[in-house]
């Protein structure tokens, strides 16, 4: 009588032989061989919220260690301080200078002399509602007779305020929140430089008014100018890189006004023309400044 056994599978084969005879299954694969379609699904999953976010930073400024940064200050500290006398105790800044939180924008561009003369005031926007204390401090307790409101033509400020979503700066959302409701007020352009340049403007426009309502008796008594300017880094205003241009003057925005007031009235055109009245758009070449020069028609031969 044969008795039938069950077959042996391939597995069962290998467990009977000793561990240096045995042989691999076909089907036994490395864990990572089966799996590896899984984990690139996961890794993906993880990543695309990084890819996401991805934007433009500034870069760490290489080969300038903490230390090193230091020294510089001490050093130039010295070396510009030599010779600098402070106006004595009591005697009022020439001026309030409320600015964008932009390190291009210093006290030396605008004065040759700045020690002692300007009570700086920076935040996000150069906006009055993030630092009230600081420019009531500048204006009614060191009582400068001039408030001066600067944005740089590019502001980053203004850019974020409704292009960007700037997630990475989560405390700026307030003061961009501020800024944003200003800035949709104003009509779009075609020509994106424009447009930019123009926000940055109602910007500044919008901080004036309300410095005017703030410091009205101030202003009223004529102790008190506020100005409202423009940083042109790139020279957009076709005036010359890194000038300042004053665009708002107790609320007149008028460029040919600007030249007539009794501020401004005495000062050469040499010194008026580029630093007064706000952006202009290149003018655009009509199709007849292009048109061929027409040739005189050509003279018979003489016989």
């Amino acid at each position: 009588m044969t008795i039938l056994k069950k077959p042996l599978y391939f597995g069962q084969i290998n467990n009977h032989l000793p561990l240096g005879q045995r042989k691999k299954s076909p089907r036994q694969r490395p864990l990572f061989a089966q799996s590896w379609p899984v984990l690139l699904i996961g890794f993906l999953c993880l990543a695309m919220p990084a890819l996401a976010d991805m934007r433009d930073t500034n870069k760490v400024r290489a080969g300038t260690p903490p230390y090193d940064v230091l020294k510089q200050v001490i050093t130039s500290n010295r070396e510009v301080l030599k010779g600098l006398k402070a106006p004595g105790d009591g005697v009022a800044p020439l001026l309030t200078w409320l600015t964008d939180t932009d390190p291009r924008l210093q006290s030396s561009t605008i004065l040759q002399n700045p020690f002692g003369r300007v009570c700086m005031v920076t935040n996000l926007g150069a906006q009055i509602e993030a630092s009230p204390g600081e420019v009531d401090y500048g204006v009614n307790r060191l009582h400068s007779p001039v408030l001066l409101i600067t944005l740089g033509t590019d502001s980053w400020t203004v850019l974020a305020a409704l292009d960007q979503p700037a997630a990475n700066v989560a405390s700026a959302k307030a003061s961009l929140e501020r800024l944003a409701p200003v800035l949709n007020q104003v009509e779009k352009k075609k020509d994106p430089t424009e447009w930019r340049i123009r926000r940055v403007e109602a910007a500044v426009d919008h901080q004036v008014q309300v410095a005017l309502k703030r410091y009205e008796d101030r202003v009223k008594s004529g102790r008190l100018v506020v100005v409202g300017s423009m940083m042109d880094f790139d020279g957009e205003y076709r005036r010359g890189k890194n000038r300042l241009l004053l665009i708002n003057i107790n609320g007149e925005t008028e460029p040919e006004a600007l030249r007539q007031l009794l501020l401004t009235r005495g000062l050469a055109p040499a010194l008026a023309d580029p630093a007064l009245g706000r952006y202009q758009p290149p003018a655009k070449a009509s199709p007849s400044d292009n048109a061929p020069i027409p040739r005189p028609p050509a003279q018979p031969p003489k016989k």
